[in-house]
């Protein structure tokens, strides 16, 4: 019975149109997981080159329509500041929740300083978005 559930799957991936494939609950697909972080990489750049605005375009639709531009600006620069230093990006994990949503964590460090943050990134339109970024841990080490 097993067996026959095991080979019925594989042969669902198997037939499931390469863009479809990568939604199965799990560890994310190369493809995917790089597109997700892409994702953070281009809004980290923006934020780290004070462009507010489009960072802020890398967010999901429900986070835009609760979060005005300037709200997004006051929460970064209050919450998330070293986003703004041009922090060098580690991605820890990438696991997908279901066909819409992943998580993601990835560590920012400025300095001497490492953050850790856990992402929610949605698949809207065609794109990843970033849901949300909540901070997993902060870590400082002496260099």
């Amino acid at each position: 019975m097993i067996l026959i559930f095991a080979l019925t799957a594989a042969i669902a991936v198997a037939y499931m149109p390469s863009s479809q494939q990568s939604v199965m609950a799990g560890k994310c697909v190369s493809a995917d997981a790089a597109a997700v972080q892409q994702v953070i990489i281009r809004q980290t750049d923006a934020l780290s080159m004070g462009e507010f605005t489009r960072a802020h375009s890398y967010a999901s639709q429900s986070f835009r329509s609760g979060v005005s531009d300037s709200q997004f600006e006051r929460v970064i620069t209050n919450g998330y500041a070293f986003l703004t230093e041009n922090p060098q990006i580690t991605f820890n994990s990438c696991e997908q929740i279901d066909q819409q949503k992943v998580q993601t964590f990835a560590s920012f460090e400025v300095e001497d300083v490492v953050a850790s943050l856990q992402f929610v990134i949605v698949f809207e339109f065609g794109e990843w978005f970033i849901d949300s970024a909540t901070t997993a841990q902060d870590v400082t080490i002496s260099v």
